[in-house]
């Protein structure tokens, strides 16, 4: 049988849930399978631990809208419960299949956004990571970390303002953003409907979220109103109720924050619907039922949650499979098993491999306006209001990454000192501070250096240079070498 389990992870992720419980997040993975590691290589077995797919992969994944990715050669595909190899690897990264679509990125390329059968919805050039649909949102971001909000049409929805970032995906409406240390929350119209105030914040679930204020975690509604005031050491979602730590010890409290169940455990992992749950005391893992009593008596080095009346245990760094009796079905003999690690949907995100030639030329040909350049009218600019400008002291460039694909310098040319007399010392150099710009250096490095030809030729394109003159007035004169591109460009004609 075929069971959609909500997946929170292991008593080891939970060891990082005891200093914060930051970054927890639900996603949904089936267990009819279970991926597990023997000799260094990844294959699936059923619920007795037999093998329904031989060992043979570099990595493999949980199943999800039935299938699973696998790594081959260190690269990508995905295969069916059948171990059938539905999409050949070929991709460099890729997120998992939610409502019949992922992410992938082959060699090069912009992310596509695939079905089931592996035909384009949609191809993506912009930005550099993009992460699973949430509600019908994905979100974006570049390398310069400007984040935004598409549709599955790929168009902009909003864009977050600057120094603000997204800190998890969209849950009932709302997703977690960051301002600078601040936690808050937007909607999908990107509006920030709860202001950024918070130490941190989880995404909401059943109309809650879990904050931190100073050292202490609570609850808030969907109106940023607390319903449990911070007070514990940590929190976890559960069903009705949280796993909190007070001092160094775990429990559970109800949705009002009483205790129901007293801190007495090491570690104690959220219920998730079932009638036990791993609890870890004095460096052992066993399970306890609702009340806090043991079913299972502490024994193993790690355990998972329940799955359809079994649990994944270690013991002697080797996994096996019990019943709720604590019965053996599968000895201890596999060295790793997926339902071990947990995963985020959030942290699922493709990783962008398109070198943007249209964007960088579409850039540089944004910089030439009404005469201008980057705002400046060159011949009437002096070197101390360049400095100024780019805040350089009193350097003449200015450098900046535009993405990691290019680099850029902006250098102000011109005769910016005169010589001078010192007395019996000799000349000194000293500074014209009005001095005024003879033309500016715009000097582009590529991550990759076979891109200059294209660069060069869509920049020629984007400022349609004719009789050394951009359509904005400018003279500019371009060149390209094996190193760099450079545009040299000023307001009246120039010589160098």
């Amino acid at each position: 049988m075929k069971t959609t389990i909500k997946l929170f992870g292991t008593i080891a992720i939970l060891s990082m849930f005891m200093a914060c419980s930051e970054r927890q997040q639900d996603g949904e993975y089936e267990t009819s399978l279970f991926s597990v590691k023997t000799d260094g290589k990844w294959g699936y077995v059923n619920h007795k631990g037999e093998y329904v797919i031989n060992p043979q992969f570099e990595e493999a994944s949980l199943f999800t809208n039935g299938l699973a990715q696998i790594k081959v050669d260190g690269k990508i595909g995905f295969i069916n419960e059948k171990g059938e190899m539905v999409l050949s690897p070929q991709y460099n990264s890729a997120t998992m299949f939610h409502d019949g679509k992922a992410w992938v990125v082959r060699p090069d390329n912009a992310p596509e956004l695939i079905d089931k059968k592996g035909e384009v919805i949609l191809e993506y050039k912009k930005g550099r990571i993009i992460h699973s649909f949430s509600e019908g949102l994905s979100i974006v971001y570049d390398d310069n970390d400007n984040y935004w909000v598409i549709n599955e049409k790929g168009e902009t929805i909003f864009s977050l303002p600057e120094k603000h970032i997204f800190f998890s995906n969209y849950t009932e409406g709302l997703a977690v953003v960051r301002n600078k240390k601040d936690y808050g929350y937007v909607d999908k119209d990107g509006k920030i409907v709860i202001n950024c105030q918070f130490d941190y914040a989880e995404p909401f679930k059943n109309g809650k979220a879990i904050v931190k204020q100073g050292d202490m975690y609570g609850v808030i509604d969907k109106e940023g109103k607390y319903v449990i005031n911070p007070q514990f050491k940590a929190m976890m979602p559960d069903e009705k109720g949280y796993v909190v730590r007070v001092g160094d010890k775990f429990g559970w409290c109800d949705e009002k924050g009483k205790l129901v169940i007293n801190p007495q455990f090491d570690l104690l992992m959220p219920y998730n619907g079932n009638d036990m749950t791993p609890v870890a005391l004095n460096s052992k893992v066993g399970f306890a039922d609702k009340e806090g009593k043991y079913v299972i008596n502490p024994q193993f080095n790690d355990a998972t949650p329940v799955f359809d009346d079994i649990m994944w245990v270690q013991a002697d760094d080797k996994w096996g499979i019990i019943n709720k009796k604590g019965e053996y079905i599968a000895n201890p003999q596999f060295d790793k098993v997926s339902a071990y690690s947990y995963i985020n949907p959030f942290y699922e995100y493709a990783i962008s491999e398109y070198f943007d030639v249209e964007g960088i030329s579409t850039w540089i040909a944004s910089l030439f306006t009404d005469g201008k350049f980057d705002g400046i009218k060159v011949s009437e600019t002096s070197i101390k209001q360049f400095r100024e400008k780019y805040k350089i002291g009193d350097r003449n460039a200015y450098s900046k990454r535009y993405s990691r694909d290019m680099n850029y310098t902006i250098i102000a040319n011109g005769t910016f000192q005169q010589k001078v007399s010192n007395g019996w010392w000799g000349p000194v150099y000293k500074l014209i501070p009005d001095a005024k710009l003879d033309y500016i250096h715009l000097q582009i490095n590529l991550s990759n250096p076979s891109k200059y030809g294209e660069v060069y030729g869509a920049v020629n394109k984007a400022l349609a240079i004719k009789d050394g003159r951009t359509s904005s007035g400018l003279y500019t004169t371009i060149e390209q070498g094996d190193e760099s591109l450079s545009i040299y460009v000023s307001d009246k004609p120039f010589t160098r």
